[in-house]
């Protein structure tokens, strides 16, 4: 998978992003770290429970927010589990879920640090 070759974070997007956002910069941080767990945890129970609906959504909401935060890996990895769930396809979705989290796990740390 060549998306796994990508780096976890767009720092030029960040730096736009903080330019055009100033104070609220933080806030917009802050919030993507704390609803993307759940986010998480909803994806991987859609997946448990063959809910392509759910599933589909919450890639979707996912790949949404990492865009915009600078989170380019992760955003791949969720619009990957995203199309491929709109063709009703789980396969290869466990492990994707897997990096989704692992990468996760990354962009918080490392988003963490760029935090005021």
């Amino acid at each position: 998978m060549n998306i796994l070759n990508e780096p976890s974070l767009d720092y030029e997007s960040i730096a736009i992003l903080k330019e055009a956002t100033e104070e609220m910069f933080n806030e917009i941080i802050e919030v993507y770290l704390n609803d993307t767990p759940e986010r998480l945890s909803l994806l991987r129970e859609a997946f448990n429970n063959n809910d392509l609906k759910v599933l589909t959504e919450e890639s979707h909401c996912i790949k949404g927010s990492s865009g915009n935060v600078g989170a380019i890996k992760l955003a791949k990895i969720c619009e990957y589990i995203e199309k491929s769930s709109r063709n009703n396809n789980l396969t290869g979705h466990d492990e994707y879920i897997r990096h989704a989290v692992e990468e996760f796990g990354i962009v918080k740390k490392e988003l963490k640090n760029l935090l005021d």
